[in-house]
C-alpha cells in the first residue's frame, strides 16, 4: 500500500484493458472492454499533465465504478487519439465516502506523475500516417450520369 497525504492509503494494480466503447443510456453510463467486460461509471474526473512531447502524450480519467476505482488513459499520437485503456485499479485501504474526492485532489497535484502511477502503457497499434486519405469525391463518370445537379 502506498501512503500519501492527507492520510490516503492505496495500492495500484495494473489492469491494461482496451476499451471498445462508452455507452450512455437513460440511467446508465458505462464502458465495455474489447473482451466484453463492463464498467458501470458512477463518477469521473478528467485529469491532465503538462505534455513534454506535444506529438505523443496521454490524457487520463479518474473513474469510480460499481466495481471500484480506476485510472483510464488515452494516448494521443501525432494528434490522433488511440482507444481508451483501463490502466490501473486503485484499491483504497479503507473505502471511505471521501476517497474518490481526496484521491482526485492527489491526482491533480503537479507533483503526481500519472504515467508513473499507471506504469508501462498498453502496447497499442499506432495509426499508419503514411497512408494517403482522400475525400469521397465522386468521379467524373458519376457527374456525367447526372449525379450532380449543377
Amino acid at each position: 500500500m502506498e501512503d500519501i497525504s492527507p492520510g490516503i492509503v492505496f495500492k495500484a494494480e495494473p489492469v491494461k484493458k482496451e476499451i471498445r466503447q462508452f455507452v450512455t443510456e437513460d440511467n446508465a453510463y458505462y464502458c465495455v472492454t474489447m473482451k466484453g467486460e463492463v464498467y458501470y461509471i458512477v463518477s469521473l474526473e478528467v485529469l491532465s499533465e503538462d505534455a513534454e512531447d506535444k506529438e505523443d502524450f496521454f490524457s487520463y480519467m479518474w473513474v469510480k465504478t460499481t466495481n471500484g476505482y480506476f485510472i483510464f488513459s488515452q494516448r494521443f499520437h501525432k494528434l490522433i487519439a488511440l482507444d481508451w485503456v483501463v490502466d490501473v485499479e486503485i484499491i483504497p485501504e479503507t473505502d471511505e465516502c471521501r476517497f474518490f474526492y481526496d484521491m482526485r485532489d492527489y491526482l491533480r497535484e503537479p507533483s503526481t506523475n500519472l504515467r508513473e502511477l499507471c506504469g508501462e502503457p498498453l502496447e497499442q497499434e499506432l495509426p499508419n500516417l503514411s497512408k494517403t486519405w482522400t475525400l469521397g469525391i465522386q468521379s467524373k463518370k458519376y457527374h456525367d450520369l447526372g449525379g450532380f445537379n449543377g
